[in-house]
């Protein structure tokens, strides 16, 4: 599965809070028989609200819910970065990006399309304004 658009984003002023949080990503959202997994891949990040782990994760909830209990999965990593007021075509392989973290994902084979729920691009600020602005949408399964 890939999706590819263009997008750009801008940011007008700096940051309000501590938090940091000025976030462009492009999310995976699929059902496995555990629950529901989402793959995230940011695209933009100028705090930066997180940093990597030695293998590119930036975030992961090791398939747990907060107490301990099994849950879907759900992971975070970098992609391709925009700078600001500069528009570029994104493109991300999440067949790829499953394949690689699979570890991430408690071990499951990448998703058919039938278990797909959603591909969302998402705009997620706190103290910081960041518009965002995307077109050409393509998503390719397979």
């Amino acid at each position: 599965m890939k999706v590819a658009y263009d997008a750009l984003v801008e940011q007008t002023g700096g940051f309000a809070c501590e938090e940091k949080r000025a976030l462009l990503t492009t999310d995976f959202i699929y059902r496995t028989a555990r629950g529901i997994n989402v793959i995230s891949v940011v695209h933009f990040d100028p705090g930066p609200f997180s940093r990597p782990n030695d293998d590119g994760v930036l975030w992961s909830n090791n398939c747990r819910k907060a107490d301990g209990t099994a849950d879907g999965c759900r992971m975070t990593v970098h992609g391709e970065q925009l700078t600001l007021g500069e528009r570029r075509h994104l493109e991300v392989d999440f067949s790829g990006i499953a394949t690689k973290y699979r570890g991430y994902l408690n071990g499951e084979a990448v998703p058919s399309a039938s278990q797909i729920e959603a591909v969302q691009v998402v705009n997620s600020a706190r103290g910081a304004d960041l518009k965002a602005e995307i077109s050409g949408l393509d998503v390719t399964l397979g």
